[in-house]
């Protein structure tokens, strides 16, 4: 066992312990450095670049936009992961200033309208709904995205009481919920009554928080009685 190992270990005197210790710490800082360097160089490397427009370093292609008519669930992914097979990094990176035309421009907006919401929603339910921290950080750096199927997983989860509240907005059925595309919600969520929308999901989420943390009481009262 691993207590028995120890036990039974000899250690060193201090100095050697010291050079040891000063030895491994040394070696696994430039282990450490390396493997950072190694995975900051595919992080780089991953995304591609693109020359026009007067720059050498356009995120996208001259012809490229986003795509719109698509389901919530994909823009989701498209936002957060972005289109690696592509070279295009997860949308929530890209500014309006990297945008080719005004119709891109405008397509992006809608993916801004709909997941910058979302994350300040996801951050306004984060203390009664477990929320993957990297999506509670600032896009400004790269590797804040999610690095996994299953934080986007958890993601969609979480976002599902807004996108309930913004479908019940433009009265859409209940079934037809998981088809509602980006272009769709990106216009019932944006200004002013986006803002409303996403005030009516925190509360839905809050109320329900508290009616699940009643049911444990609930049920005692009637054990006892």
């Amino acid at each position: 066992s691993t207590s028995s190992a120890i036990s039974s270990t000899s250690f060193p005197s201090s100095s050697s312990s010291t050079s040891s210790s000063s030895s491994t710490s040394s070696s696994s800082s430039t282990s450490s450095s390396s493997s950072t360097s190694s995975s900051s160089q595919e992080d780089a490397s991953q995304w591609r670049t693109w020359a026009w427009g007067g720059s050498c370093d356009r995120p996208v292609p001259e012809d490229w936009q986003p795509p719109l008519q698509t389901r919530w669930t994909r823009g989701a992914e498209l936002w957060y992961l972005g289109i690696p097979s592509a070279g295009i990094r997860p949308f929530r990176e890209l500014r309006a200033s990297d945008m080719p035309s005004k119709s891109a421009e405008n397509r992006l907006g809608d993916y801004r309208s709909v997941f910058v919401r979302g994350e300040k929603f996801l951050h306004s339910v984060s203390k009664t709904r477990r929320v993957p921290q990297v999506l509670l950080r600032s896009a400004k750096r790269p590797r804040d995205s999610c690095n996994s199927l299953q934080e986007l997983r958890d993601a969609i989860a979480v976002l599902q009481p807004l996108i309930w509240q913004a479908a019940c907005k433009g009265k859409t059925n209940q079934s037809s919920v998981s088809h509602l595309k980006v272009a769709t919600l990106g216009k019932r969520l944006r200004g002013k009554a986006g803002t409303s929308v996403c005030l009516a999901a925190v509360e839905a989420v809050e109320e329900d928080a508290k009616e699940r943390k009643a049911e444990p009481s609930a049920k005692r009262r009637k054990t006892k009685s």
